[in-house]
């Protein structure tokens, strides 16, 4: 049985892995032995993760003769980023792994980002790497790596407040993320030419890259004691701590 204290395992070139990622408008998921990628699947799929996650983890597994039984690891991308998608990606992630009594590890979606870009074979960028992701409400969920590590956690910021950061930097600042659609202008003009944008490819959270991830990390934590990284209440809450508010 998995511990629940989240006791180390050790993921080698024998571990077959499933991993998912819900975190943002597209559907990832992946399926490897070891860091040998069997069968992935990255499509857009905004506010259809639920109808499709079970049937296309079914399908991958077919597609690669692999029974969920065999399965040895269930990675999951934890966010920031959807409420929603979060909610169902750990969710259907613990289900899997308490019916099955499997190990499970959870992994932040902005590391996963960044990782495409460490990874990225087209481009090698240089310079700190920033996570930009849409976060509503006119904010950003960021985060700073440098030389491949984490410079920064997660935060929820306003763009302008993150270029301000930013410019306290040397470096030139690779940026990625589904912020920049938005506030991408406001970056190029905070940051002039030292702000370069990866490919749009970079810009969301690949399953792929959380077996690349797991595998660096080799750490894992029972299915309890996964969560899904919100930094902030939900609209929902909000609400509803307003309402509460106004009631007293």
């Amino acid at each position: 049985m998995p511990d629940e204290k989240g006791k180390k395992i050790i993921i080698d070139e024998t571990s077959k892995i499933l991993a998912l990622d819900t975190s943002s408008d597209y559907l990832s998921i992946a399926l490897s032995k070891g860091d040998k990628i069997l069968n992935n699947v990255h499509l857009e799929a905004p506010r259809d993760h639920l109808a499709k996650l079970l049937p296309m983890i079914d399908e991958l597994l077919n597609a690669a003769a692999v029974n969920l039984l065999e399965i040895d690891v269930i990675l999951v991308g934890t966010g920031p980023g959807s409420f929603t998608g979060l909610r169902i990606g750990v969710a259907t992630a613990e289900g899997l792994a308490q019916s099955l009594n499997k190990n499970i590890i959870g992994i932040s979606s902005l590391d996963a980002i960044a990782r495409g870009i460490e990874r990225d074979q087209e481009h090698k960028y240089e310079g700190i790497v920033c996570t930009v992701v849409d976060a509503k409400r006119k904010e950003i969920y960021a985060k700073i790596f440098k030389q491949g590590e984490s410079d920064s956690v997660p935060q929820v910021l306003d763009p302008v407040d993150l270029g301000n950061i930013l410019k306290r930097y040397e470096e030139r600042v690779v940026l990625a993320g589904d912020g920049l659609l938005l506030y991408g202008d406001l970056f190029k003009e905070s940051l002039g030419e030292r702000a370069v944008f990866a490919r749009k490819e970079l810009w969301y959270p690949k399953a792929t890259l959380l077996v690349g991830l797991s595998l660096k990390k080799r750490a894992t934590l029972a299915y309890r004691n996964v969560r899904p990284i919100y930094i902030r209440k939900s609209e929902a809450e909000e609400r509803l701590k307003r309402l509460n508010r106004s009631q007293k």
